[in-house]
């Protein structure tokens, strides 16, 4: 049964009600992200097993902390611009197939949904990663336009971030702001990585 991705926001940002197997919340996690995102969006762990266990068992113990710290730099990004402005958006941490290219994913489709791969960029540079997919959603569109230029150099002054230099091709904007990627992003979601403060 599909779920949806809007209970899904909700439901994993808050601790949960009871203690269970810290895997198979994981495992949880995952699988009804895969059911609650379109097609073209691979949401899975890599590497062996054994691997993929460890993985799941700390996402089924951390999930919810990441989540409310992605909320909580989403609404950073919100700040800045008038409340009539402000797409509803809703953000979750997923770790995105390799071959995606993506550190994260506007899904336009209602209701809008931010997919942040946290394991991908360091903790520091993650508001710039959210920055980046919420001008999407303010534009209402995955291109990066003069529209989508405009909309992230706002939020960049209005986050203390780097702007963009104008005149820009679409292609460098496509990784604005500049987000180090961690040498071993797997090692992020096996909890080897700090935390930043959630």
């Amino acid at each position: 049964m599909p779920y949806s991705i809007t209970n899904l926001a909700n439901r994993w940002r808050v601790p949960p009600a009871s203690t269970g197997d810290p895997v198979l919340r994981g495992t949880q996690y995952l699988e009804e992200l895969r059911q609650a995102t379109p097609d073209f969006v691979r949401v899975e762990l890599e590497g062996e097993l054994c691997d993929r266990m460890k993985m799941c068992g700390w996402i089924g113990l951390q999930i919810q902390r990441i989540n409310q710290h992605l909320q909580s730099l989403l609404e950073e990004c919100e700040a800045c611009l008038h409340s009539a402005d402000r797409p509803s958006v809703q953000i979750l941490a997923a770790p995105l197939a390799t071959d995606l290219g993506l550190e994260g994913i506007c899904i336009l489709q209602p209701p809008i949904t931010l997919l942040i791969d946290v394991g991908r960029v360091l903790p520091q540079d993650w508001l710039g990663l959210v920055a980046h997919e919420y001008a999407h959603a303010v534009v209402g569109s995955p291109g990066h336009t003069v529209q989508f230029q405009q909309t992230l150099t706002h939020l960049c002054l209005g986050l203390g971030l780097p702007s963009p230099p104008t005149g820009r091709s679409s292609e460098s904007l496509a990784s604005w702001p500049p987000c180090r990627p961690q040498i071993h992003p797997t090692a992020f979601w096996l909890g080897r990585t700090a935390l930043p403060h959630c």
